[in-house]
């Protein structure tokens, strides 16, 4: 009852104040939204602050509990861990997450003792560098909004910029793991399908040249159209 007394007054002082309404909420903690994102690049870290940089005037967010300074940790592995969260239990998709890693090293393991010395040397053994290559291989540059013209609802392509490129590429990499068979494991599936995005292959692969064929076929037809 106090939490609802307490979201009802702030909801009441931000209608009333014009700074306060300002504020947006992030990481269960209230910012303002000239509060900037904390810098765990510990390249940037070390770099020598310019007169003009922003962090020198601006208040700086607190870091979440899972970023570090660590060279092991991975922006690109935090926000996998995001996406496939699901009804909050964090916990369980970073479970997920590192078994699949763990899967992978296997397999790659498996393959590299049976290749030859030439072929060794192209087999990625870090499931990190396998995750973070199937990402990229699965990264598409336009995607599809829609819009209305006249009544009448059309898909146009669109640019996509680097966020919304990861977003859909490990998106594609949730999606086709998740189509698997009820005995199937999804670290199984996961580890199976990064390892052929990596290689530019796999249903992900699919996903992203079928997305980037509509966008032209929408393109075209938008084209033909305007005549």
């Amino acid at each position: 009852m106090t939490l609802c007394k307490g979201k009802i007054l702030f909801q009441c002082l931000a209608s009333s104040n014009s700074r306060l309404s300002t504020f947006i909420q992030v990481r269960s903690k209230w910012y303002s939204a000239q509060y900037l994102e904390p810098t765990i690049n510990e390249k940037e870290l070390k770099k020598p602050v310019t007169a003009t940089d922003p962090r020198l005037f601006r208040p700086i967010m607190a870091p979440r509990t899972e970023q570090s300074l660590s060279f092991t940790y991975v922006p690109e592995v935090q926000k996998f861990i995001n996406i496939l969260m699901r009804k909050g239990k964090k916990e369980l998709s970073r479970n997920l997450l590192e078994e699949t890693f763990k899967k992978v090293k296997v397999i790659q393991l498996k393959k590299y003792k049976k290749a030859n010395k030439d072929e060794q040397s192209e087999i990625e053994l870090n499931p990190v560098n396998v995750f973070l290559e199937a990402v990229e291989n699965c990264r598409p540059n336009v995607h599809t909004t829609r819009v209305m013209r006249g009544g009448v609802w059309y898909e146009v392509p669109i640019a996509c910029n680097p966020e919304t490129q990861t977003y859909k590429a490990m998106t594609f990499l949730i999606k086709s793991a998740a189509e698997k068979d009820r005995k199937a494991k999804f670290p199984d599936m996961l580890a199976k399908e990064l390892i052929e995005a990596s290689n530019n292959e796999g249903k992900s692969v699919k996903r992203k040249q079928d997305l980037l064929k509509r966008c032209d076929d929408n393109k075209a037809f938008a084209s033909f159209r305007n005549r």
